[in-house]
């Protein structure tokens, strides 16, 4: 078999190994609710819970910058050393959150990311808390003068304690609403977690039966990457057994789209759910030690997503009493060690899994924190990177010197198999048996190779990942041209790498060849680790691994610049192992007097017309038939070496056609060369 052969075996092998990785290996993953639950019926809270005001016109939608300046004399501001916004009094939600550590464009001078948004704006994006009424599935917001039920987020609510939300100063609000008295108040940390107490007092003559809840409002769906390999949307931790470890849930939007008015219905012990983006996410966390009911729903009217929760059973508040309730909501950065913290410090389960490891998180999740401990020793990512692959490399040296080893004997034998290929061109099976007989002569398994490549693909994917995912890599510089690790590499081939005065674009079919340096880089290195490998036999397959350099090249000429570093980095350690083997494997051979024992087949051919098959002279016949050969390669060496004018003349063509030199060293005392055991 041709080692190519096997290397094209191999990777499709490995890449069944990899679906196989995702199917058996990966956390159990739904895009429909548990049980086939739907959230229908009049009493649903993702249909008749508050926001279902009647659709805004496109033309009415305001800037950000326009609705928070109508709306300033009803604001709390919010301020830490991560974020800053404000609550609205009008509803009493959160909806103007930016990110003060991360910003838009890589520009210094850019906008910081504005991750919540008012109601008013075409993008809102909000969360609130509130109560709803077990027996009328409603949340609770009383009535106007006509006996309708007020829309919630309309009613405004008194600020009675605190002035600025910060991570030493909580506020309080209040409001009447049907009768009961309700007050909640908000405290926040330096990161992202803001905790929500409730607390209500019933007024009336009355008993009420409420149930505490929280929703999440997105008008419209965000732009995404669109890769397979990261979700971005809905996302839901259901623990559908108490103390279990949780499940993740990840329907698209299409999938609550197309659910209409039911929506989609989960139930689960705690857990949490909301929506994620590629880098940021917003999410409630309700009461870990209560049963809750968990939804996404759609309403087409006015284009808004909700994820929403109400805790299961219902809190049962006789007249004269008070009763609260707790929940968090966490808007903000998917920082891994973040959310790490959360995940032990405030028993969220799983919370590190809102980022999307992907179906290799056992091996992607590690990656990670491999990949931050290098952050925090080197101060660069791409450093980082380039170390953590180094690492890989070493995990994997020995299975690597293997395949590149046998490579490298391939490569030795190419000259022999192509002449075995065409002296049994038209018998395959004696090609087959000739081409194995020499593999066993010379200890070459040719499907040595394959090993290493099943094992470390699933393991280099797995980095691929880490390193698409991570948040750090975001805006994060690297040597010379190089200034967001995030983004492809900004030089391009059209403009001869910013010589001309224009900008090449990155965009449509002229976007396909706008190649930068990194790439380039990236199909130089892999066209030079080629030409290491023994080239195929076939004429097609040479053509289309001649091919593959160029194709990659452009392939990846869109992709974000460290992963490009990454793969060019990785293909020139690559080319480093073996073309270290190749040399010491030619030092062994000069060392030895011989490399591989390998017999041409004319010689063979001509060998066997001849008869000379018995054993050679040896000592001194052997030492001046090696001198006389080494000399001129004439009959007298043969005669010296095989004794024989028939063996003479067969070792002196064998001496003539090596040049004489290789029988000199070896003695002239052998007329078939042997490999050294």
């Amino acid at each position: 078999m041709d080692n190519q052969r096997n290397l094209i075996v191999a990777v499709v092998l490995s890449v069944a190994i990899l679906f196989s990785f995702q199917t058996l290996m990966a956390p159990p993953e739904s895009k429909k609710p548990a049980g086939g639950q739907t959230a229908g019926g009049p009493k649903t809270p993702g249909v008749t819970g508050p926001g279902k005001s009647p659709a805004i016109a496109v033309n009415s939608f305001k800037s950000r910058s326009d609705v928070l300046a109508a709306t300033k004399a009803d604001r709390i501001p919010i301020e830490t050393r991560a974020v800053s916004g404000s609550i609205n009094l009008v509803g009493a939600v959160v909806d103007d959150l930016t990110l003060k550590r991360y910003r838009q464009q890589i520009d210094k001078n850019s906008p910081a990311v504005n991750l919540l948004l008012p109601r008013g704006t075409s993008n809102q994006f909000f969360a609130a808390a509130g109560w709803i009424d077990s027996k009328t599935g409603q949340n609770i917001a009383g009535k106007d003068a006509a006996g309708k039920p007020v829309d919630p987020l309309s009613i405004k609510w008194t600020l009675t304690k605190g002035k600025v939300l910060t991570a030493a100063t909580p506020v309080t609000l209040s409001a009447t609403l049907g009768g009961l008295k309700f007050e909640r108040t908000y405290t926040i940390d330096q990161d992202y977690m803001i905790s929500v107490e409730q607390k209500v007092t019933n007024t009336t003559a009355k008993a009420v039966s409420l149930y505490p809840a929280g929703w999440i409002y997105r008008r419209g769906e965000p732009d995404t990457q669109g890769f397979l390999i990261l979700h971005e949307g809905p996302t839901i931790m259901q623990l559908e057994e108490k103390d279990s470890s949780g499940s993740k849930k990840e329907p698209d939007y299409s999938d609550i789209k197309d659910e209409g008015g039911r929506g989609l219905a989960y139930n689960s012990y705690g857990g949490w759910l909301g929506f994620r983006d590629h880098y940021w996410m917003v999410v409630l966390i309700p009461n870990q030690k209560q049963k809750t009911k968990a939804y996404f729903a759609y309403d087409p009217a006015t284009n808004i997503y909700r994820a929403l929760y109400h805790q299961a059973e219902p809190i049962a508040v006789a007249p004269g009493q008070s009763k609260t309730a707790k929940s968090l909501l966490f808007a903000g950065a998917k920082k891994y060690d973040i959310l790490l913290a959360y995940r032990d410090k405030l028993g969220v389960p799983r919370f590190e899994w809102a980022i999307d490891f992907g179906r290799l998180w056992f091996i992607t999740e590690p990656f990670m924190n491999v990949l931050i401990w290098l952050f925090g020793i080197f101060g660069n990512f791409g450093v980082a990177i380039l170390m953590l692959t180094v690492m890989v490399k070493a995990a994997f040296f020995w299975l690597s010197h293997r395949a590149y080893k046998s490579m490298n004997k391939m490569k030795m034998l190419a000259p022999e198999m192509k002449a075995l290929r065409e002296k049994h061109s038209d018998d395959k099976q004696r090609m087959n048996q000739e081409l194995m007989g020499l593999y066993r002569k010379e200890k070459i398994n040719p499907a040595a190779g394959c090993l290493p490549i099943l094992v470390q693909i699933p393991v280099f994917f797995a980095l691929y990942v880490t390193l698409f995912i991570s948040l750090d890599m975001r805006h994060a510089p690297f040597f010379g041209w190089i200034e967001d690790l995030s983004t492809q590499d900004p030089t391009s081939i059209l403009n001869l790498f910013g010589l001309l005065p224009f900008d090449a674009p990155k965009e449509g079919f002229i976007g396909l060849i706008s190649v930068g340096i990194w790439p380039l880089i990236m199909g130089l290195t892999m066209w030079l680790q080629q030409k290491l490998n023994p080239p195929p036999a076939d004429p097609m397959q040479q053509k289309i691994f001649m091919m593959l350099p160029f194709v990659f090249t452009f392939m990846l000429a869109s992709f974000p610049a460290g992963l490009v570093v990454y793969w060019a980095w990785n293909n020139l350690l690559s080319i480093a192992q073996q073309k270290a083997i190749g040399v010491l494997m030619e030092r062994e051979k000069a060392r030895k007097g011989t490399g591989l024992a390998v017999t041409n087949v004319k010689e063979l051919a001509a060998q066997e017309a001849s008869g000379g098959d018995e054993e050679p002279a040896k000592d001194d016949g052997g030492k001046s038939g090696g001198k006389s050969g080494g000399k001129s390669g004439g009959k007298s060496g043969g005669k010296a070496a095989g004794g024989s004018t028939g063996g003479g003349k067969s070792a002196g063509n064998r001496n003539n056609n090596r040049g004489g030199n290789r029988s000199n060293s070896r003695g002239g005392n052998k007329r078939r060369p042997r490999s050294r055991k």
